[in-house]
């Protein structure tokens, strides 16, 4: 719900034009990701896989896993773009 949060909030500040306030959310959610999500997600899948009985909650695990670390890569590369989106030779 966090993140939902989060993402609401980064989107309606891309839409509305204000950069600055974007990139402060993702700067949030990097955060959150990193010091929680990505911390346990690996272990939450493992276990599930091997104390699971039922084959659908264990791909929906790996699922999990897998989307977790890729939005926490799309996140820090979106931030490193940053760099260069405030200098005014991006814009030429």
């Amino acid at each position: 719900e966090f993140m939902y949060f989060l993402t609401l909030m980064e989107a309606e500040a891309w839409k509305n034009g204000s950069h600055v306030e974007a990139y402060k959310y993702l700067e949030a959610e990097d955060e959150f990701m990193s010091k929680h999500l990505a911390t346990w997600v690996s272990d939450f899948r493992q276990c599930v896989e091997k104390n699971g009985k039922i084959i659908f909650y264990k791909a929906v695990a790996c699922v999990l896993e897998r989307f977790v670390k890729m939005d926490l890569k799309f996140i820090q590369s979106t931030l490193k773009k940053r760099e260069n989106f405030f200098k005014p030779e991006f814009y030429k």
